[in-house]
């Protein structure tokens, strides 16, 4: 008896996912975003792929890991808008990038996340301690 195993070779997703605020620009020096205000209502997603894709899904999750927005965008395509977001102030979300080849395979996914902080800190006292 003859056994043959395939190998279901995945769609190569490149670990890098980046999120910036609308108006930013496209340059690879910029980080990704760590923290925004809850006053975004819309972000772009960046990232790289290599290999045939038919579509990325595009998913943006809050802290209990639920789905806040998501959406589909064509293989050609680098990037994609989440658009019509209410972002709480104090929250961590994760946008998480899948690839879909042309058979239908997925790539792992690959995600980033951010915090909402819309207050800075403020220092209510400055001084030295006490010694004892």
């Amino acid at each position: 008896t003859q056994v043959s195993v395939t190998v279901d070779t995945l769609v190569p997703l490149v670990n890098l996912v980046r999120v910036l605020l609308p108006d930013e620009a496209d340059s690879a020096s910029l980080p990704s975003l760590e923290c925004c205000s809850s006053l975004a209502t819309s972000l772009r997603v960046l990232w790289r792929s290599e290999g045939v894709v038919r579509h990325f899904n595009v998913s943006l999750l809050d802290s209990q890991k639920e789905v806040v927005s998501a959406t589909q965008v064509g293989g050609a395509l680098q990037s994609a808008q989440l658009s019509g977001l209410a972002l709480e102030d104090g929250s961590t979300y994760w946008v998480v990038v899948e690839a879909v080849g042309s058979l239908g395979r997925r790539s792992l996914p690959v995600s980033t996340r951010f915090l909402v902080l819309d207050t800075s800190p403020v220092l209510t006292r400055i001084g030295t301690p006490a010694l004892s």
